[in-house]
């Protein structure tokens, strides 16, 4: 019977070959998932805020919009598009319809007055202002929100203690705030 003999070099070789391999592998895929964040990733796939006025407008809201929030809850993105008392709760991913409520009280609790000519007329994705915020600031997004900052409908991202303001319409970072 004939044996098969490997020397020690061979079998150093061979075992180097294989960890290069592995490695290689796994490098590729780590870069590939390295340039961005499991917010990110997630927050390039929602629709612009133009998009999702049209279609809350189009499918439940009446007149104009006069404010725009979008809220994570868990992995699911959602907006609120006020018109005045009528609230559009959308996905934020597809654009459907999740729920329209009526507030039907005399407080003005849901009101943006003066705001509502600054909402914009074309914007960019959650996505994007999260690169933007990103590339200005050091570190990954951890959140992501849309608030009113000195008259100006704004991205809210935040970054560690940092949150980024991130224009929607061109995606200019125009301020950030450290606590």
């Amino acid at each position: 019977m004939r044996t098969l003999s490997l020397d020690s070099s061979r079998i150093i070789a061979i075992g180097a070959a294989s960890v290069l391999a592995i490695t290689a592998v796994a490098g590729t895929f780590w870069l590939r998932e390295a340039g961005a964040t499991p917010l990110r990733q997630q927050a390039d796939e929602l629709l612009p805020i133009d998009e999702v006025v049209a279609i809350a407008q189009r499918d439940g809201g009446s007149g104009t919009a006069t404010d725009v929030e979008i809220e994570r809850r868990g992995d699911q993105f959602v907006y609120e598009v006020d018109f005045g008392r009528t609230e559009v709760r959308l996905d934020a991913k597809s654009g459907a319809i999740l729920d329209i409520r009526n507030d039907d009280d005399d407080d003005d609790d849901d009101r943006q007055p003066d705001e509502s000519a600054s909402l914009p007329a074309g914007s960019i994705t959650p996505g994007a202002a999260i690169a933007a915020a990103e590339a200005a600031v050091s570190g990954r997004a951890e959140d992501i929100e849309i608030d009113w900052e000195a008259g100006q409908l704004v991205y809210v991202v935040e970054i560690g203690e940092t949150e980024v303001f991130v224009d929607p319409v061109n995606g200019t970072v125009v301020g950030t705030e450290t606590d």
